[in-house]
């Protein structure tokens, strides 16, 4: 019986180690990563002031300013062909498969003020690159707009 159990304690043990040593990420890739409608509605608010239909030039759409190419690449183009032009429930679905794949610093400014990534360090304190730095300026990886981000 002995020689049972330790194999099944061993596999188990193992498993749990692979688990717990697997980035979040890795583990969420096979679906969406499922948030309340409420988060969603106080990321637009910070985005957008809640406006679901914004469009304000600043080449990112909707309450959840996204950039068109990622509204496009995570499938936005089967609601409209842009964010600002879907409902609310669309954009939400979209920023779901956004967040699977990018994670919270899609909207990165905005995510730290709702803490949903943790603070940045005062700056100078050699805490990274700052290439995230700025007004949190939508979902996607506009290169154009790095500097605000």
């Amino acid at each position: 019986m002995r020689s049972r159990v330790r194999p099944r304690l061993l596999a188990m043990l193992c498993g749990a180690a692979f688990v717990l040593a697997t980035p979040a990420r890795s583990v969420s890739a096979g679906g969406p990563v499922p948030v309340a409608d409420a988060t969603w509605d106080q990321v637009a608010d910070c985005e957008s002031d809640g406006d679901w239909a914004a469009d304000t030039g600043n080449g990112y759409y909707g309450g959840l300013q996204i950039w068109p190419p990622t509204w496009r690449e995570t499938g936005g183009l089967r609601y409209a062909t842009r964010p600002d032009l879907a409902s609310r429930r669309q954009q939400i679905t979209v920023a779901q498969e956004i967040l699977n794949e990018q994670g919270w610093q899609a909207w990165s400014a905005c995510a730290r003020e709702l803490g949903l990534l943790p603070a940045r360090p005062p700056t100078g304190t050699g805490g990274g690159s700052g290439a995230g730095a700025g007004t949190g300026a939508g979902a996607g990886t506009d290169p154009r707009h790095a500097d605000e981000r």
